[in-house]
């Protein structure tokens, strides 16, 4: 099911596409009409080092079944390892005195003080509290498939690590480009509140050049209200300031994923780009609130 709607931001054009799948996406690519102005097609063009397929059937087929095995398994397998790297725990052990617990308190039981145990209590840091995480799936032509596939596995362990802490995550995943007065929205909604990650179903779009490159090329040439100037470059990506005005980043807990470069992600070692993100997106500082006012009650 796909949705539109054509309003205005400040003094452009804001042109949106919702989608409720991956599924709803490539079905509207089979039956809706080409954009007039897009003869050339990059979305078929594209080569193999720009895009990492063959042609766009290729990115089709990997879209709608996430991503070839091998590809998935050494995700998978970084994600993993990336994970273990985490230092802060998802739940903290707090010890007290009591009638009963876990070891003795041996100088309280030989004074015959009562309270001569020591318990153990595993304290969650957080309850029902709600992150959403914005993820501009739209990179500058520089950024390299390395760059792309570091940001998807940060964004996904992020996810899992927020949940261990009690959040509640929602992964708002979406493609927010401009093009002189014009701004374009697709949004794709792949995980919902209260559901866990569906690594076989987001892998492909936050780890793979081709989903932007060839998926969203086509999204593009297929969208009738874009003017002829999106034949030249099909726009550039939102930068953070835009991203933060469209889905007002400043209220609430919200952290955005934008350009990787932008955000210290070099696709070389991803600990290093983990650190980087994370810290320019003030996840640590945000935690570290959370647990003082969690104290405090």
């Amino acid at each position: 099911m796909v949705q539109k709607k054509v309003g205005t931001l400040g003094r452009s054009e804001m042109i949106e596409y919702r989608f409720d799948s991956i599924w709803s996406v490539i079905e509207y690519l089979k039956n809706a009409p080409d954009n007039r102005f897009f003869r050339e097609k990059s979305s078929e063009t594209g080569s193999f080092d720009f895009t990492g397929t063959y042609s766009y059937g290729e990115a089709e087929k990997l879209c709608l079944y996430g991503g070839e095995k091998s590809d998935f398994e050494r995700f998978m397998y970084l994600k993993e390892s990336l994970d273990d790297t985490l230092i802060e725990k998802q739940t903290r052990t707090t010890q007290f005195n009591d009638f009963v617990g876990d070891v003795p308190n041996v100088p309280l039981y030989l004074m015959g003080y009562p309270l001569n145990m020591i318990r153990q209590k595993r304290e969650e840091l957080n309850e029902d509290k709600v992150i959403d995480i914005y993820f501009n799936v739209s990179v500058p032509a520089y950024t390299s498939k390395e760059q792309i596939f570091n940001r998807g596995v940060i964004a996904l362990s992020l996810i899992d690590y927020l949940e261990g802490l009690g959040y509640k995550v929602n992964l708002h995943l979406f493609e927010l480009s401009t093009k002189d007065d014009q701004v374009c929205l697709y949004e794709f909604n792949l995980k919902n509140l209260d559901e866990a990650a569906d690594y076989r179903n987001l892998f492909f779009p936050l780890t793979h050049p081709s989903f932007l490159r060839r998926i969203i090329f086509k999204l593009i040439e297929k969208t009738p209200e874009l003017t002829q100037e999106w034949t030249y470059g099909y726009g550039a990506p939102a930068g953070y300031d835009l991203i933060e005005q469209v889905f007002h980043i400043e209220e609430g807990n919200k952290f955005v994923f934008y350009s990787p470069s932008d955000m210290g992600i070099q696709g070389m070692d991803l600990e290093e780009d983990f650190e980087a993100c994370i810290s320019r997106m003030g996840v640590k500082k945000k935690i570290e609130e959370d647990k003082r006012n969690n104290d405090k009650r």
